[in-house]
């Protein structure tokens, strides 16, 4: 099982947790990441098997950044 955290700040900061029983690709898990709707806490992935999505919530802040961290699989 693979898990990617997934961390994006600007005025304010979202978290999220990716589980995926596959490695995924960078953007594989940013994509799946922003495709939560806010609101929801968790969400599985149809698309995606076993795929989880949590979203932890939002701090706010300022400055635009992200950082995106696990062990990817190569692009292809």
């Amino acid at each position: 099982m693979y898990e990617y955290t997934i961390d994006e700040w600007s005025v304010d900061t979202r978290k999220w947790i990716v589980t995926s029983p596959e490695k995924l690709t960078y953007e594989q898990v940013v994509k799946l990441a922003c495709d939560i709707p806010y609101g929801e806490s968790e969400l599985l992935m149809p698309s995606y098997e076993g795929v989880v999505i949590k979203f932890l919530g939002t701090e706010y802040g300022d400055d635009t950044q992200h950082e995106v961290l696990g062990d990817f699989k190569e692009e292809e």
